[in-house]
């Protein structure tokens, strides 16, 4: 007859091996497997033509597949901003090729840019008149 910790100890590893199997974290390397969603980050500068301005801008994006989540974050005129992008990804020879569509403080920015030897370069327009680019290098 099997004891109380017996059964404790086997229902344990029952649920530790279930877990093992459906988890993303791979315990051999202590790190994400390759199916997990890899998180990329770019620094750089971003310009705005209307008014000559310029500032701080960072990306932060989750490839996957053909449609990225991104999150913009920088500084302009003193002041920081954040915001989110869903943007839709295509490659076009080595250039990964970048649409997206954004509303920051009520105006609707469009954007098109690409990423290619690990620059994110691109220009952007909005409803509210701004227009301006953008060039970032990623971070390792």
């Amino acid at each position: 007859m099997k004891t109380f910790n017996q059964h404790k100890i086997r229902f344990g590893l029952g649920l530790f091996l279930l877990y093992s199997a459906f988890s993303p974290f791979d315990l051999r390397t202590s790190a994400l497997s390759a199916d997990s969603v890899e998180t990329k980050t770019w620094n750089g500068k971003w310009t705005n033509k209307k008014y000559g301005t310029s500032g701080k801008i960072v990306c932060k994006a989750s490839p996957q597949g053909d449609t990225w989540e991104a999150k913009f974050t920088g500084v302009a005129l003193g002041e920081p901003f954040a915001y989110g992008a869903t943007v839709k990804a295509t490659m076009k020879g080595a250039k990964q090729v970048l649409k997206g569509v954004s509303n920051v403080d009520g105006a609707t920015y469009t954007w098109t840019g690409y990423i290619s030897g690990g620059k994110f370069v691109g220009k952007y327009k909005a409803s509210n008149g701004f227009r301006g680019t953008f060039s970032m290098r990623e971070s390792k």
